[in-house]
Order: structure tokens, then sequence, then C-alpha cells
């Protein structure tokens, strides 16, 4: 009975030493495998963006995310900067946005930050306080998806195409960024389950549904309907033009232009200096950007 005892009372001990080593093998390899460093993208949405272009920068570790976006070209004079800090050890999310005569910020818990930017609809403005990726089509059921279809910036992509009746969007993400997904969530509020931190972004707007000519012509003239009418000619080109023109204006890209892995000080996420006016909430907050409100 006494030998018995002893066999359970070491069986128990071993198990428990192993769970114990299972835990802290786990959390090595989490902490070794997780991302740390910073990463450059480039958006421009059509002929604006040309001539646009937005920056948007983001400083990683495993206890603190920062994001900030600045627009370029015709808009730099303007100095607009937006940003969002979350720092995991202290709960909270601080957004801040400047410009040449306005400085705001404002505070909150990650959980009433991810609440209230859920309430508010993709903005107009080209600058953002997170990544509106996923929130660009009605839905996101997978229609296409690769596994490691490509190489962006040294990074191991899975592809995957979205789309509905007059959008499509191509997303290639990586698994190689890898974040809390906590963060990731609240930095690309609406990302599936199934997608990793995205590094490319095609968004293409379909207009051709829109544009029927029968729709048009009715406006015009019923001559129209005459196969040899010149008008009808005409008609057709200035449609095809209108065509074009509207989808080379509403592409959107956004991508991966730089990556670099290492370790980064408390000074990289630190708040950006000058006298900022703090507001209560987000609502506030974002009816100073540039062009607010939403759709």
């Amino acid at each position: 009975m006494k030998t018995h005892k002893i066999f359970l009372f070491l069986l128990s001990l071993c198990t428990l030493q192993g769970c114990d080593f299972l835990k802290k093998e786990e959390d090595r390899i989490n902490s070794e495998s997780n991302f740390e460093g910073t990463l450059e993208f480039t958006e421009t949405r059509g002929i604006e963006g040309n001539i646009a272009k937005s920056h948007t920068r983001y400083w990683i570790s495993d206890k603190m995310v920062k994001r900030e976006k600045t627009l370029g070209g015709i808009n730099l004079a303007f100095q607009y900067k937006s940003g969002t800090i979350i720092d995991f050890e202290k709960d909270s999310v601080t957004a801040y946005y400047s410009d040449l005569l306005t400085k705001k910020k404002l505070h909150l818990s990650i959980d009433e930050f991810t609440e209230q930017i859920k309430e508010w609809g993709t903005p107009l403005s080209q600058l953002d306080i997170v990544d509106y990726t996923f929130c660009q089509l009605d839905g996101y059921a997978n229609e296409k998806r690769v596994s490691d279809s490509a190489n962006i910036q040294g990074l191991l992509c899975d592809y995957s195409k979205f789309s509905d009746k007059e959008e499509f969007q191509e997303i290639f993400h990586s698994k190689d960024i890898k974040i809390k997904r906590k963060a990731l969530e609240i930095l690309f509020p609406k990302i599936p389950k199934e997608c990793h931190f995205p590094v490319s972004s095609l968004l293409s707007r379909n207009y051709e549904q829109k544009i029927q000519n029968d729709t048009v012509i009715q406006f015009l003239d019923t001559s129209y309907h005459s196969p040899k009418s010149t008008k009808h000619k005409v008609v057709d080109l200035s449609l095809m033009a209108l065509k074009k023109g509207l989808d080379i204006y509403t592409e959107c890209t956004n991508v991966l232009s730089k990556v670099s892995s290492e370790p980064l000080k408390p000074s990289h996420f630190s708040f950006p200096d000058g006298d900022f006016e703090e507001v209560d909430s987000l609502d506030e907050f974002l009816r100073v950007f540039p062009v607010g409100g939403d759709d």
C-alpha cells in the first residue's frame, strides 16, 4: 500500500514537471518567433494617389505596437499625421492627430477603443488610426486562396481574393509577421480569421455593371439604337472612356515597401512632441480629420 502511494506521488510529480516544461517550451518558442521591428507601407488611390500618396509605418514588439500615417505629395506642406499607440501592459490605446494648426489626442482602454472603432464607418479621409483593408467590401467570403504564393520584401505570403458585385480585392498576407492576434484585430478591423498580417492590398471597383449603354442612352436619343448611327459609336467610345477613367481613379493599392527586423527601444513608441489637446470620445477625435465622417 505504501509503495503504491509513493508510485502515485512520483507519477504526479513527473506529470506536473512535464506540464511545466511544455508550457515553458511553448512560451520560449512564441517569444522567439514573435516579430519585432518596423514595417513601412505606401498607399496610392487612383489618379489622386499618384500626386497624394500616403505612408504608414509600424513599430512592433511583443508588448507595444505603434502605427503612424502621414500624407505626402501635394499634402506634405500641411504636415498631416495620425497615429495609434497600443500598450498591452497598461491596457491602453493612445490615438493622435496633428497638422499645421491642430493637435488632438485620445486615451482609451483596449476594449473601449475596440468597441468604439467598430461603430465608426470607413473614413472618407485618407488619414486613419487603424487600417481599413478589410472594411472595403460588403463581405469577405474567401473566393480564392493560394498558400505560400509570393515573396514580398523577403516575407512568404499567402494570397486571398475577395469580391462582391462591383468590387474585388486581392490581398497578400504573411504569417512571418507574427504579432498578438489581439493587436492584429485592433489594427485591422474585421480581419478574417484565416488571414495574417496584410503586406499588399489591391482594391478595384468595376463599374462595368453600373454603366450600361441602355440606361444612359435613354437620357440622350432613341436614334442611338440604330447600329449605323454615328451617335451610337460616339456614345460607346465616351462610355468606354468614362469606365476606364473611373476604374483608374478608384483603384487603391497599399504595399509593403520596407521591412526591418530588429530590437526596438522604448523611444520608438514615444508620443510625438507638441501641445496636444485631449478629447473625450473617438467620435469627437475623428471629426478633426481633413475629410472626417463616415460613409
